[in-house]
């Protein structure tokens, strides 16, 4: 086996075949079934799951479109800049680009970028564990717990938080400038870290910390190292600011402010406990669910990071207890997976409080349950060590280890395939641009995520949508969201005047027994609406005047 990070012992083609090879069966095997349901399966049973294709979709179709602006998506009309009320995605956006500009569909550009965010993983998770233990078994084993853990499996509906390939990114570029320091692996690290910022802002935040911890642990007098260091914090704040700076201005301008996680009830709302840590959403890891919750109960987070890995983490700890081999790594990643374990107990832990102050854009993250992401990847570098010790001069144990890892991780996607596409919506892509409403217009505060099928839907059409959902909500949208259920109306019809709204479209089978009453209503209208299309139970008008002020029918 070769020595733990000799740069000398540079990978060879084989390990290249063996961990592309691994990357590509494991993704499609342990995403299953969204190879197989590529254009047409998707998290429809939720609306963070119809989110998040619509908002990869939107990114995808601004930067392939020259006429849309990326950060004025197509909801909350008239507002601008709503893409910023929440996540940007612009990493998996980008991600998703080339399949839909090949495709137009939504669903697989979607799918494509997860599936490619989880590859990625893969590889530079291996190419990670694999630097630091000279074990090629042992970066295939670590990559495969990490990348397919059961954090992954219990968040398939937040594309954002697939992004995970940015904390081994981070963590192989450090490696890389540690013992090259120089321009080149500056200019890397700082990259690693813009890309995990854009990718998911809670991953930026967490890498950063991570960083921090390495560099202390990996500190040197050599003035190379820390002078690369600084170039790469200048990459990054290069990179990002672009983006970052008009984020922030364009939230200000609507009022949206930044999010800012410091409401104690809230953080401990989506704080984990020890329980969580305990619990998977895995086939094999589930059977003590029941010993763990009550009925009826459901747990704060799924972070448990398997058996496997707890068991080959704790022999690469004993190891460097009893050999003191790779002592530093060990320890420095124990560290990180102690760290971050505490602070995902949130206010209750004792320590989240104090990262807040400590940590830069910590006090902007609601849920601090997601830093188990961060000890659930140390603890896998810390099971490569232990692979490493276990499987030397083993090789057989390669397969056996990944056939157990995949065994105790599979868990079926729960995707749900998307029925044909009315074509009312295909009709409306080929209208003149205008405003669209979608009724039923949900207006209740605790139901404005329901907006999220309206936002699907629009991804067939683009056009501009007064209908939305986001982490923040305009105020005056729940102002407008009840009385535009009463279209055709007076109060209405004004409401569609002030916003100039162009097109209609009602979804007359969720009305149900209401749908006589308004389409009992819409005879006493007919001179301003026009029926463009109708399919599904799904009917489409176009307003084509207004009623003169002051009269209703």
């Amino acid at each position: 086996m070769p020595a733990p990070g000799d740069r000398a012992a540079r990978i060879t083609p084989r390990e290249w075949v063996s961990a592309l090879a691994c990357g590509v069966v494991l993704t499609a095997l342990l995403t299953h079934p969204t190879v197989a349901h590529f254009a047409t399966g998707g998290r429809l049973d939720t609306n963070d799951g119809k989110f998040s294709i619509w908002n990869v979709a939107w990114v995808a179709h601004a930067l392939s479109d020259r006429s849309a602006r990326l950060f004025d998506a197509n909801i909350f009309y008239p507002h601008r800049s709503t893409l910023t009320y929440s996540e940007l995605n612009l990493v998996a956006g980008v991600l998703a680009l080339p399949v839909y500009v090949v495709t137009r569909n939504p669903i697989a550009a979607l799918n494509s970028a997860i599936l490619l965010a989880l590859f990625m993983c893969y590889l530079a998770m291996w190419a990670l564990v694999r630097r630091l233990t000279g074990s090629n078994g042992a970066g295939l084993v670590a990559a495969a717990a990490y990348t397919f853990s059961a954090f992954t499996s219990s968040h398939t509906a937040q594309v954002q938080l697939l992004m995970i390939f940015a904390l081994p990114l981070g963590l192989l570029a450090f490696h890389r400038l540690a013992q090259q320091p120089g321009l080149r692996t500056s200019v890397e690290l700082g990259a690693a870290v813009a890309v995990a910022a854009l990718a998911c802002g809670y991953y930026g935040i967490y890498l950063a910390g991570m960083l921090g911890i390495a560099a202390i642990g990996w500190a040197t007098r050599r003035r190379a190292y820390w002078l690369a260091l600084g170039g790469a914090a200048v990459v990054a704040a290069a990179l990002v600011a672009p983006i970052v700076v008009p984020y922030l201005r364009d939230r200000a301008a609507e009022g949206a402010g930044a999010v800012r996680g410091t409401n104690t009830e809230e953080l401990r709302t989506y704080s984990a406990d020890m329980r969580a840590h305990l619990t998977s959403s895995t086939a094999l890891d589930v059977k003590w669910y029941g010993a763990l919750y009550r009925p009826g109960e459901r747990p704060r987070e799924v972070v448990f990071p398997g058996l496997m890995v707890l068991a080959l983490a704790a022999i690469g700890a004993i190891d460097v207890v009893k050999r003191r081999s790779a002592q530093r790594p060990v320890v420095v990643y124990a560290v990180i997976a102690a760290v971050a374990f505490w602070a995902s107990l949130g206010p209750a832990g004792g320590l989240y409080p104090l990262l807040v102050n400590v940590v830069p854009g910590m006090s902007f993250l609601r849920v601090p349950a997601r830093a188990a992401i961060v000890d659930i990847f140390a603890l896998c570098v810390i099971a490569g060590f232990g692979y490493a010790r276990v499987a030397e001069r083993r090789g057989w144990v390669v397969a056996l280890s990944l056939i157990a890892v995949a065994s105790e991780l599979w868990v079926p996607w729960p995707l749900q395939t998307l029925p044909p596409v009315p074509n009312v919506y295909r009709v409306l892509a080929g209208l003149p641009r205008g405003p669209v409403v979608e009724l039923p217009f949900p207006f209740e505060p605790a139901n404005f995520h329901q907006h999220a099928k309206a936002m699907l839907m629009s991804t067939f059409h683009w056009q501009p949508l007064v209908n939305g959902y986001s982490d923040y909500i305009p105020p005056d949208f729940e102002r407008i969201a009840a009385p535009l259920n009463q279209f055709p109306d007076r109060q209405s019809f004004d409401i569609m005047h002030e916003r100039q709204v162009r097109y209609v479209i009602w979804r007359l089978p969720e009305y149900g027994p209401y749908m006589q009453d308004l389409l009992a209503r819409l005879p006493l209208y007919q001179a301003y609406l026009r029926l463009v299309a109708e399919d599904q139970g799904i009917r489409l008008y176009e307003i084509v005047r207004w009623p003169p002020a002051g009269v209703a029918p």
